[in-house]
């Protein structure tokens, strides 16, 4: 799901607007 990509972003940080999800 979408929130599980807000969740890698977050550990990553390349996007970090993506938290949103």
């Amino acid at each position: 799901d979408l929130w599980s990509w807000g969740q890698m972003i977050q550990e990553t940080g390349l996007l970090p607007s993506y938290t949103t999800y």
